[in-house]
C-alpha cells in the first residue's frame, strides 16, 4: 500500500493503468452525468457535473478526517477519492471545471496531511498536493496556448512555482535516496524545469542551459518502473537543445520497445528532435512517414522539422524541397479540426513559404486554406490570386478567383475583391456562385466609400435584375442600397429600398425599424419648416405601415417592439397623441421581456409625461429610471422636447420643456471617454438649449463660450442646434458662420436646407447685410419656387417683403 498513491500520480501524468487501487472500503462515488461530455456542455450540465463531486466529496471527507475511524480506512478513503477526483478531471466539460477539480484534490490532500501530521503515509499526500500544482500549471498554459491569442504573462507560473517549491522541498529533504517516491519527486521537479523553460518568455539562454542541466542531474540513474522511459525522453530532449546529439541518440535508443508502442507520441516528438538539431530533416520525414502517430501530431511534427530546414535552406532547390514539405503538412493538417493541426498551420503560414512556380494550383489553395486557418486573410488571398491564376479549367478558375475575392473583402481591400468579383460575374461559368458574387461586389463597393460609389449603382440595379429570384441576396443588396442612401441624405430612396425586403428576409425586422428611424427625421424636418399638410400625411403612412407590421402574425417579442415604435410615433412634435402613447407604454412596461424594450418603454414614459406636464410623475420617472439606460433614448428625448420647444408658441410651456430636456441631459454620467465625442457635443448642446428654453440664458451663454472654445469643430448634425441657441442668445454673428456651414453640409432642395438659408438670411439682415440677405432669398426662390412647400416658401416671401425693395 505504501506508494498506491504515487502509481496513481503516475497514471496521470504517463497515461498509464493505476495499480493496487482499493475498492471495497470507501463509498461509491455517484454517477456523474456529465461525464464525457463535448467542451462546449450546457450550463445545466456543468452545474450537475459540479453537484455530483459536490455530493461525493461531502460524502467522503468527513470520514476521511475523523479520527474515530480507523486509520487504514481513512487512509483508503482518501487514496480512493483522490484516484476519483482524477477520474474527475478527465471527465470535465471544460478546462475551467478541470482546474477546479485539481484544486479541490489539493485541498482535500493538504486537509489529510494536516490532521494526520505524523502519518508514516504523510509523504505521498505532500506529492499529490504538487502533482496536483503542476498539472493545474499545465492546464492553464495549454488553454492559453491552444487560444492562439499573446499573453502578458504565462497563466500557469502561479501554480508551477507553488509546485517547484514543494518538490525542491521533498528532494532536499529526501537527499541520495533513490527509492521510487523520491525518482518521482525528482522527475515532477525536472518536469515543472522543463515547463518553465516552454512557457515563460524572460527565460535567457544562459538561464535555460542552467536548466537543462539540473534537468540531466535530477534524472540521472532513474530506474524505477514506468519512470525510466520517461526519464530518458526527458534527458534526450535536454542533451539535444544542449546540443550534446551523441548522447541524445543514446538516450533515445535505450528507450523500451514497450514505451515506444504503447507512447507513440512522445516517442515520436523527441527522435524528430533529435534528427532535426543532427540536420537529418530528410531522416525525420522518413521515420514519420512510417511512425504510427495520430494525425495532429504528425502534422505537427512535420512542420517542425521542415520549418527548421527551411529556416536552414542555403539553395533554392533546398527552399523548394521544404515548401513543398511544409505545403504537404498544411495539407494533413488542415484534414483535423484540432488545436495540434491550427498551431501547425499558424506556424506554415509564418514562414512565408511559396509554391514553386510550375507547382499545382491545389497547393497555392492548400496555402491559402492554412493562412485562413491562421487568421492571415491577406496571405490567403495572395495565394488564391495564384491558384486561380494558374488553374487551366475554367469553371475552376472562377471558383478560385472568387474566393480570392472574398478573402480580399475579409483583409479589408474592398476594391480588389470588387474587380475579382466583377470578373466572376462576367464569367460564363459563374453558376451558383453568380447571386453571392454579386452581392459581395455590392457589399465591397460600399466599402470603398466615395471610390467606390459612381459603380454601386449601377451593381446595385444589375444584381437586382439580375437576381431577382434570390431573395436573400436581393434583401441584403436592398438593405446596402437604403444604408448607401441614408448616408447621402436621400431618405426617400432609403425608405422605398427598405419597404422592397420582404418580411421572410433576416433582415426585414431590422429594415422596418429602420424606415421607422427614417421617418422620424423626416418628420422632425416637416414639423421645423412647418409643412403640416406633408408632416400629416407621412406620419399617418408611417404610422400605418408599423400597424400593418405589428398585426401580421409576429412573435411576441418582435410585436412589442413594434407597439413601442408606434408610441414612439405618437410621441412626434405635431402629431399630439400623447396620452395615447403613456397609455400604450404603461400597459405594455409589466410584460415585456427584453432589458432593451424596457428601457425604451421607460423612456417614452419620460417623454410623454414632459410633454403633458406632468411634472410629477416626470421626476419619479427620472429617479426610478435604469441607471443603464442606453445613452441613444436619452438624446431621442432630449431632441423630441428640444422640437416641440423650438415650435411651440406659449412662453410657459416653452420654459416646463427646456427644464425638462435640461433635466433629461443631466441624467446621465458626466461626460467622459464612455461616451463618443459625437455624443458629448450633443448632450452638452441639449442642456445649453434646455436653459436657453427655461429663461436662463446668462447660464446657457456661459456654458456656450465654455463649449464652443473646447470644441470649434462641432459635427455636422449639430450645426443649426448651435447656430439657433447663438441666435436666441444674440450671439448673431458667430450664428452666421454655423449657419454658412450648415447650408453647405445638407442636401441641396431638403427641408433643412430651405430652413438653414432663411434663418441665414435672417441673421444676416439683423447684423446690418442687407443686400446679402435679400440676394440670397430671391436666389433661393428663383432656384426653388415652390420653397419646399406651402409653409417655408410663406415664411420667404413674408420675410422678403419685410426687407422692402
Amino acid at each position: 500500500m505504501r506508494y498506491q498513491a504515487v502509481f496513481l500520480i503516475l497514471a496521470t501524468a504517463c497515461n498509464l493503468p493505476a495499480r493496487g487501487q482499493e475498492t471495497t472500503s470507501a463509498p461509491k462515488p455517484p454517477a456523474n452525468p456529465a461525464a464525457g461530455k463535448a467542451a462546449t456542455a450546457p450550463k445545466s450540465e456543468v452545474e450537475e457535473y459540479r453537484q455530483g463531486i459536490a455530493d461525493h466529496l461531502t460524502l467522503v471527507r468527513k470520514q476521511m478526517l475523523d479520527t474515530a475511524f480507523p486509520l487504514a480506512r481513512r487512509e483508503a478513503i482518501a487514496a480512493e477519492t483522490l484516484a476519483y477526483l482524477r477520474t474527475q478531471v478527465a471527465e470535465a466539460p471544460n478546462p475551467v471545471e478541470a482546474l477546479a477539480v485539481w484544486a479541490k484534490l489539493i485541498d482535500l490532500a493538504r486537509e489529510f496531511s494536516e490532521v494526520h501530521p505524523n502519518h508514516p503515509m504523510s509523504d505521498r499526500f505532500l506529492l499529490t498536493r504538487a502533482e496536483g500544482w503542476w498539472q493545474r500549471s499545465r492546464l492553464a498554459s495549454r488553454v492559453a496556448r491552444a487560444s492562439g491569442e499573446p499573453k502578458a504573462a504565462d497563466p500557469g507560473k502561479a501554480d508551477r512555482d507553488t509546485a517547484r517549491e514543494l518538490l525542491e522541498a521533498m528532494t532536499k529533504a529526501n537527499g541520495p535516496a533513490n527509492d521510487q517516491y523520491s525518482q518521482t519527486a525528482r522527475y515532477l521537479l525536472a518536469q515543472c524545469l522543463a515547463d518553465r523553460i516552454l512557457a515563460e518568455s524572460n527565460v535567457t539562454t544562459d538561464d535555460a542551459r542552467a536548466t537543462r542541466e539540473r534537468i540531466l542531474e535530477l534524472t540521472k540513474g532513474m530506474d524505477a518502473e514506468t519512470l525510466a522511459d520517461w526519464a530518458r525522453v526527458m534527458r534526450a530532449r535536454a542533451l539535444a537543445e544542449l546540443g550534446r546529439i551523441d548522447e541524445a541518440t543514446a538516450e533515445v535508443d535505450k528507450i523500451s520497445e514497450a514505451f515506444r508502442n504503447q507512447f507513440t507520441v512522445p516517442w515520436a516528438e523527441v527522435r524528430v528532435l533529435v534528427l532535426t538539431k543532427s540536420k537529418k530533416w530528410n531522416e525525420a520525414s522518413e521515420f514519420l512517414n512510417s511512425a504510427d502517430v495520430p494525425v495532429p501530431a504528425l502534422a505537427k511534427l512535420r512542420t517542425e522539422v521542415w520549418t527548421d530546414r527551411l529556416a536552414q535552406a542555403k539553395t533554392p532547390e533546398e527552399k523548394a524541397e521544404s515548401a513543398a514539405a511544409l505545403i504537404s503538412a498544411a495539407r494533413l493538417a488542415l484534414s483535423k479540426e484540432d488545436p495540434a493541426c491550427d498551431e501547425a498551420l499558424r506556424q506554415i503560414s509564418r514562414t512565408g513559404i511559396e509554391p514553386a512556380a510550375d507547382a499545382p494550383p491545389d497547393d497555392w489553395s492548400t496555402l491559402a486554406k492554412s493562412h485562413l486557418r491562421a487568421g492571415r486573410t491577406e496571405s490567403a488571398a495572395v495565394a488564391l490570386d495564384h491558384a486561380a491564376e494558374h488553374e487551366t479549367d475554367a469553371k475552376n478558375r472562377t471558383a478560385l478567383t472568387y474566393q480570392a475575392g472574398a478573402a480580399w473583402l475579409s483583409a479589408g481591400k474592398p476594391n480588389f475583391c470588387q474587380q475579382r468579383m466583377k470578373s466572376v460575374l462576367e464569367s460564363p461559368d459563374t453558376g451558383d456562385m453568380g447571386p453571392r458574387a454579386g452581392l459581395i461586389r455590392v457589399m465591397a463597393l460600399s466599402r470603398m466609400g466615395t471610390a467606390g460609389r459612381p459603380l454601386l449603382d449601377e451593381a446595385i440595379d444589375t444584381h437586382l435584375k439580375r437576381f431577382a429570384d434570390d431573395s436573400l441576396t436581393t434583401g441584403e443588396v436592398r438593405w446596402i442600397e437604403a444604408e448607401a442612401a441614408r448616408a447621402e441624405g436621400d431618405l426617400d430612396r432609403a425608405r422605398i429600398a427598405l419597404e422592397a425586403i420582404p418580411q421572410s428576409h433576416p433582415r426585414w425586422m431590422a429594415a422596418l425599424l429602420a424606415m421607422f428611424r427614417a421617418s422620424l427625421e423626416r418628420l422632425e424636418e416637416l414639423v421645423l419648416v412647418a409643412d403640416n399638410k406633408t408632416f400629416t400625411k407621412e406620419w399617418d403612412l408611417a404610422r400605418k405601415r408599423l400597424e400593418r407590421a405589428r398585426d401580421s402574425g409576429l412573435p411576441a417579442e418582435d410585436k412589442a417592439t413594434i407597439e413601442l415604435a408606434i408610441a414612439r410615433m405618437d410621441l412626434t412634435p405635431g402629431a399630439d397623441r400623447y396620452d395615447a402613447a403613456r397609455q400604450s407604454c404603461t400597459r405594455l412596461l409589466p410584460i415585456l421581456t427584453r432589458d432593451s424594450q424596457r428601457q425604451w418603454a421607460q423612456a417614452l414614459l419620460i417623454l410623454a409625461d414632459a410633454l403633458i406636464g406632468r411634472k410629477l410623475d416626470l421626476r419619479e420617472r427620472l429617479a426610478g429610471r435604469d441607471r443603464d439606460m442606453d445613452v441613444s433614448l436619452i438624446l431621442d428625448m432630449c431632441r423630441v422636447l428640444d422640437t416641440s420647444a423650438f415650435i411651440i408658441d406659449s412662453e410657459a410651456t416653452r420654459r416646463h420643456l427646456g427644464a425638462a430636456m435640461a433635466s433629461v441631459a443631466e441624467s446621465l454620467p458626466p461626460a467622459g471617454p464612455a461616451f463618443s465625442d459625437d455624443v458629448n457635443q450633443e448632450l452638452e448642446l441639449r442642456k445649453i438649449r434646455g436653459l436657453i428654453y427655461a429663461g436662463n440664458p446668462s447660464a446657457a451663454e456661459a456654458r456656450m463660450d465654455t463649449w464652443l472654445t473646447a470644441n470649434p469643430d462641432v459635427k455636422p448634425g449639430l450645426l443649426y442646434g448651435v447656430a439657433d441657441a447663438l441666435l436666441r442668445l444674440n450671439a448673431t454673428q458667430k450664428a452666421i458662420d454655423y449657419l454658412s456651414k450648415w447650408v453647405t453640409q445638407v442636401p441641396e432642395g431638403t427641408p433643412s436646407w430651405f430652413l438653414g438659408r432663411l434663418e441665414l438670411a435672417r441673421a444676416l439682415y439683423r447684423e446690418g447685410h442687407d443686400k446679402e440677405a435679400k440676394q440670397l432669398v430671391d436666389t433661393t426662390l428663383l432656384l426653388y419656387p415652390e420653397a419646399g412647400g406651402v409653409g417655408m416658401k410663406r415664411k420667404f416671401e413674408t420675410f422678403r417683403r419685410s426687407m422692402g425693395k
